[in-house]
């Protein structure tokens, strides 16, 4: 859009919002990143039975890619990795919802000027 000459007035106002929605994307990636390491972390610490399964997968020929990461699917797919699903998409909408918020009063403090 800066680029566009139709627009060369808000150039300022694109700019800054771009750094708003760069800033806030790469804040956004690195919660979820935190929240989703520690909540399935945790959970695969304690499940050894994922670490049994795939181990024994070792030497029963081709498929062993496959085989692995059908007990993967299947892991991360089960009832209470939905729950810590659903947590990390709550917290991906809020952080969304604060991040349009934040862009919306850039517009509005524009039109205020």
């Amino acid at each position: 859009m800066v680029a566009n000459p139709e627009y060369t007035e808000a150039s300022d106002l694109i700019n800054q919002a771009e750094r708003v929605l760069v800033g806030s994307y790469e804040e956004l990636l690195r919660k979820v990143q935190i929240m989703g390491q520690t909540s399935f972390r945790d959970e695969l610490k304690i499940d050894t039975r994922i670490w049994v399964e795939c181990e024994s997968e070792w030497g029963r020929g081709p498929g062993y890619r496959d085989r692995v990461t059908a007990h993967n699917q299947e892991w991360f797919t089960a009832q209470p990795r939905q729950i810590l699903e659903a947590e990390l998409w709550t917290l991906i909408a809020r952080e969304w919802k604060e991040v349009l918020c934040k862009l919306t009063s850039l517009f509005d403090g524009d039109r205020e000027s």
